[in-house]
C-alpha cells in the first residue's frame, strides 16, 4: 500500500475531517455561500423556506455550506466588502429592490 493510500485510510478509521478555515486557505476559498433575506420584513413562510431548503440542499450537493443572513442589508458597501474579504464564495439575495444603490 502506498504512502498516501495508507494516510487516507488511517484518516478514515480516526474519523478525521478537515478544518474548513485550514482548508479555506490552502484554496482561497470559504466554500460558503452567503443567503440573505431580509426575514423581519415579512417573515418566512412556506414558499421562502422551500427556497431555502433548496438553496441548502443544492450547496451541500456541490461541497458549499450555506450561511443564512436573515436581516437587511442597507449599504452595498457592506455587501461588496462581505464578499472581498474572502468570507463567502458567493451571495444569493432574496429580495431586490426597484432602485436599488448596489
Amino acid at each position: 500500500m502506498n504512502q498516501a493510500a495508507e494516510f487516507s485510510r488511517a484518516m478514515q478509521e480516526l474519523g478525521y475531517r478537515p478544518h474548513a478555515l485550514a482548508r479555506g486557505l490552502a484554496s482561497k476559498r470559504s466554500r460558503i455561500i452567503a443567503l440573505l433575506f431580509p426575514a423581519s420584513e415579512r417573515g418566512l413562510g412556506i414558499t421562502e423556506l422551500e427556497f431555502v431548503t433548496s438553496a441548502a440542499d443544492t450547496a451541500r450537493e456541490n461541497d458549499y455550506n450555506m450561511m443564512l443572513w436573515p436581516s437587511e442589508m442597507h449599504d452595498p458597501m457592506e455587501l461588496r466588502q462581505f464578499t472581498q474579504q474572502g468570507l463567502v464564495d458567493g451571495v444569493i439575495l432574496m429580495e431586490v429592490r426597484l432602485n436599488d444603490d448596489a
